[in-house]
């Protein structure tokens, strides 16, 4: 019998925060592995059967880009280990490598360990392309693999927009296509994404702030990095948000104006004011790693006033 990917997949990813996990690292450069359980457990035990807290390993803010392949290996291990069976767990391939050899051998590795999806970037961060040959690259990779494949549709990191007919081309001839993490400009193509094509793959919001608008129409889930040191109050608003209880999304965005002011105005380097949140709720934010600096000062100070506007308890 065929597998059918794609139900596999609605099954699996319904009202989801995927929280975008960070990387722990000691102060010599290790992987702080009991850190990460550490966290990752946290998350698993905020998560429930109805607004499940999926995991995604070894994405952006896991500083992905500055580990080697055994680290990203070891960090998705751990991951699996600790969730598979209990969580949603995705594996983030590699991010816009483009080398399809590498991107296959991870692949492999990730649905070995059981893996429920992996998420993988087109291979157009370098490069630019012609679409037919993205598309004959994800095809090849499917034809590599037996596990649903989340793609990434990040104009602004990736220099290329997979339109509607492009994905719709991808989600019909590619089984394993089951769902796209997507984060255009503006409200306007999020809203004719799902209408175009939320029956066919799910289309997961990139952006927490858009999870309001998305969500109820349609999106099974959507990317959160506030999980990572909040996960009590983003499972309010994520219950809030599909129970359409307005003013509790209201109540809970206004609290956290001030973190997303201050997240804002470091927007290239997200893992910097991550790690520092996580370490002030007792979680293993840890060290960060070169070229990445730690949070000065003043915005020590400015997160931590945040933090207390959210009414988390500090450490």
């Amino acid at each position: 019998m065929t597998r059918n990917y794609k139900e596999d997949y609605r099954r699996l990813a319904r009202n989801v925060c995927w929280a975008t996990l960070t990387t722990p690292f000691k102060e010599n450069g290790e992987v702080d592995e009991i850190g990460l359980r550490k966290n990752v457990q946290a998350y698993i035990d905020k998560s429930t059967s109805e607004y499940p807290i999926g995991l995604q390993a070894c994405g952006t803010y896991g500083e992905s880009l500055y580990m080697t392949d055994d680290e990203r290996k070891r960090v998705t291990r751990i991951t699996l280990e600790e969730g598979r069976g209990k969580v949603p767990v995705a594996a983030v391939v590699l991010n816009g490598d483009g080398c399809l050899k590498r991107t296959a051998e991870m692949a492999h590795y990730c649905q070995e360990l059981g893996a429920d999806a992996i998420n993988v970037a087109p291979p157009s961060y370098y490069f630019h392309p012609e679409p037919e040959g993205i598309f004959q690259w994800f095809k090849a990779l499917a034809d590599e693999v037996e596990v649903g494949i989340v793609i990434y549709n990040l104009a602004a990191r990736f220099n290329f927009y997979m339109d509607v007919a492009f994905i719709r081309r991808l989600a019909e001839e590619i089984p394993q296509i089951v769902g796209m993490k997507h984060a255009p400009t503006g409200l306007d193509k999020r809203l004719e994404m799902l209408r175009e094509l939320g029956d066919i793959i799910g289309v997961i919001e990139g952006a927490e702030a858009y999870a309001p608008y998305t969500l109820p129409l349609g999106s099974p889930g959507y990317m959160s990095s506030s999980v990572l040191f909040a996960p009590d109050l983003i499972q309010r608003w994520t219950r809030a948000i599909v129970e359409k209880d307005q003013e509790t999304v209201q109540e809970i965005n206004q609290k956290f104006q001030a973190y997303r002011s201050l997240q804002a105005r470091i927007p290239a380097q997200p893992p910097i004011v991550l790690k520092a949140a996580m370490d002030m709720v007792g979680l293993a934010g840890g060290y960060l790693r070169l070229p990445l600096q730690p949070l000065g000062k003043t915005h020590r100070r400015e997160l931590h006033l945040a933090l207390v506007e959210l009414g988390l308890e500090l450490v």
